[in-house]
């Protein structure tokens, strides 16, 4: 028996009639057209193949069951990332199917229908997450590498970002209390702000000096004691009042004073002169005077408008230590491995300047190490106080540390070459 292209070659072979093309006409190849019709031939044979082996392995949908069809759906959900979604569908179903009364006649009717129109509506919009750190991108079957935020580093990266967003929330948190007292308005909040406290008076030197003054009395709103010397703050003569628009006399006759004067102070030398009486009372100033709106007096006749914002070190050490601890974080997860940073060390003050002065004197210590060979005094990498950077202590303590280095060589060359050396002569430093 032939073979099947023999057999294609023989049927396109007498299909083709041994046609002559008329005068005038170009004639047409027939190894062309022969070409032409087993093209034909094999398509339309190769396609009746594959349709007969596709109808061969296709399972037959129609006897699978419905939940089945179902769980099906809930696969392609969940390859598609709708994890949630497809755990809702799962659930409903078998709350449908464990109905307490018995599943109806019309529930597989219906849960076919519902399955063959899945999919045929328009493709869903996916809404943009608002979150920066979570991965919003779709998930298929075959996810190409994505760059430096694909999935799996986002999972091993999670808890550093978690711990730069918690280490920029307690920075912004501190440097917010810490000028919360300079952005409120003069004599507002005081009790809010934790600097006084309401204990034994005797247990605070504070309230012990205060407690019986008239800056305590208006702190607290109340006295321990009514003999109490009602009386205004000695002010300098270049002091600038404008700010008060209130005239604050030399001196203040005190001899109208009911009840208000201790028995100390009743003395005829703490009696004025009834000629120096002022024209305006002090007291009746006070009760129309309005609180300025400004921070502090070095404010007092500035134009209303933007002024310079603080520093963060008006922060305080612990906003300022916390801020550069985030930034070296941020540094080294940027960097990777790339950016070795030094690891930070944080000394006392005390201890940073007993360290000082034994470097000065060619001692070496935890903050400066002595190189034997070289006699150079080296700063140890990452020292700073609380409250200042690593950076600027490091600049400082530098220059601390070549002060150190001509110390200890100039003490090295003084040395005699022998201890019991006989020479008379030579460098003697008594």
């Amino acid at each position: 028996m032939a073979s099947v292209p023999q057999l294609l070659d023989d049927l396109c072979e007498a299909l083709l009639p041994a046609a002559k093309a008329p005068l005038g006409q170009r004639g047409v190849s027939r190894q062309r057209a022969k070409q032409s019709l087993k093209r034909v031939a094999y398509n339309a044979l190769f396609t009746g193949l594959f349709q007969d082996e596709t109808r061969r392995l296709q399972p037959d949908l129609a006897k699978l069951p419905v939940k089945n069809k179902v769980l099906m759906l809930s696969f392609d959900l969940r390859v598609g990332g709708l994890g949630p979604e497809a755990d809702r569908l799962e659930e409903l179903v078998e709350e449908l199917l464990a109905a307490p009364c018995g599943p109806l006649v019309e529930v597989g009717s219906v849960l076919d229908l519902l399955v063959q129109l899945a999919g045929s509506g328009p493709p869903p919009v996916l809404r943009r997450k608002r979150d920066y750190f979570w991965n919003n991108r779709h998930v298929g079957r075959n996810v190409p590498y994505g760059g430096y935020d694909c999935y799996d580093l986002s999972v091993f990266e999670s808890e550093v970002q978690s711990l730069i967003s918690r280490e920029e929330y307690l920075c912004q948190d501190m440097i917010r209390e810490a000028l919360q007292l300079m952005e409120a308005a003069p004599g507002a909040g005081l009790p809010t702000t934790g600097l006084f406290s309401y204990g034994d008076p005797c247990s605070d030197r504070f309230e012990r000096d205060t407690r019986v003054s008239l800056f305590g009395a208006l702190v607290h709103s109340r006295t321990y004691d009514m003999d109490v010397r009602l009386d205004l703050p000695p002010v300098p003569d270049s002091a600038d009042l404008s700010g008060l628009a209130i005239k604050v006399p030399q001196s203040v006759d005190q001899s109208d004073d009911e009840g208000f004067q201790s028995a100390s102070n009743l003395t005829p030398d703490s009696q004025s002169e009834p000629g120096m009486t002022p024209d305006i009372d002090p007291w009746d100033a006070v009760l129309t005077y309005k609180a300025s709106k400004r921070r502090c007096w070095e404010q007092v006749g500035c134009p209303p408008g933007h002024r310079e914002e603080p520093y963060l070190t008006e922060a305080g050490r612990d906003a300022f230590d916390r801020f550069c601890r985030l930034r070296h974080r941020e540094l080294q997860v940027l960097g990777g491995g790339l950016l070795q940073a030094p690891q930070l060390v944080v000394v006392k003050e005390c201890e940073l300047v007993k360290d000082v002065l034994n470097v000065l004197i060619g001692v070496a210590s935890a903050t400066f190490s002595l190189c034997q060979l070289a006699q150079t005094f080296t700063v140890k990498r990452g020292v700073h106080v609380s409250g200042a950077s690593p950076e600027s202590v490091s600049s400082l303590l530098s220059e601390v540390a070549v002060c150190g280095t001509h110390y200890a060589r100039l003490s090295q060359f003084s040395l005699q070459p022998v201890l019991d050396s006989s020479c008379g002569k030579g460098l003697v430093f008594q």
